[in-house]
Formats: C-alpha cells, structure tokens, sequence
C-alpha cells in the first residue's frame, strides 16, 4: 500500500513541476504588438519591422525588431536586427496605443521611438 501511494505522490509531483514549468515558459513568451512589411525603395528586398511586448515584474518591455529578406540559393533567407527594449509600459493597452502603429517612410522607420533607415540599412551587411 505504500509504494502505491509513494508511486501516485511521485506522480502528482511530477505533472505539477512540469505543469508549473510549462506555465512559467508560457508567461515568459513575448506577445506579438505589430508587424508591418515597408517599401523596398532602398533596396531589393523588403524590410519589416516588429514589435513585441515581454513581461516583467511591473508591467510589460516593449521590443522592435527588423526583420530583412534577402534571396539565397535556396529561396529566401530572414536576417533580423533586435533593437532591443525601447520603452517599458504598465499594460498592453498603453503599449497598443503608443506602439501599435508602425510606419515606414523615407527617412526610416517610424514606431514611437525613430530609427533612421541609413541605420537599419547598415546592420543589413
């Protein structure tokens, strides 16, 4: 009778560690905001331009990636520059409404905080 009940404790623990790890890889995940594809006027691939949010202890870290095309042998190949955390907000509503709009012009890309396209360009080498 004890090692059926030290069996089904060992059980128990094991699906709640596991259950408790999936859960803490769940919340750590990062939260898609926006996406948007910009002109290739520049150059012979388009740019596009993401921004993620990623929970902390207060709140969420807003991220903006660049993400680059460019053709290889095998069909397309996906580079990507991570601009890293550019602003920290208190909910996904504020984030929404502070970076939820990207917008690619002439003089670079547009999503709050402003990154020139002559930089953008140089982490395309």
């Amino acid at each position: 009778m004890r090692v059926y009940l030290a069996v089904i404790l060992a059980l128990f623990v094991g699906v709640l560690g596991y259950w408790l790890c999936d859960w803490q890889s769940y919340a750590n995940r990062e939260r898609p905001l926006a996406m948007e594809w910009g002109d290739n006027s520049s150059r012979p691939t388009p740019l596009g331009a993401k921004v993620t949010l990623e929970p902390e202890a207060h709140g969420y870290s807003v991220h903006a990636i660049v993400l680059m095309s460019s053709e290889g042998i095998d069909g397309d190949i996906f580079r990507f520059h991570d601009f890293g955390k550019i602003a920290h907000v208190a909910s996904a509503e504020e984030a929404a409404r502070k970076f939820g709009k990207i917008e690619w012009r002439k003089d670079g890309l547009h999503i709050g905080p402003f990154f020139g396209r002559r930089d953008i360009i140089e982490h395309d080498r």
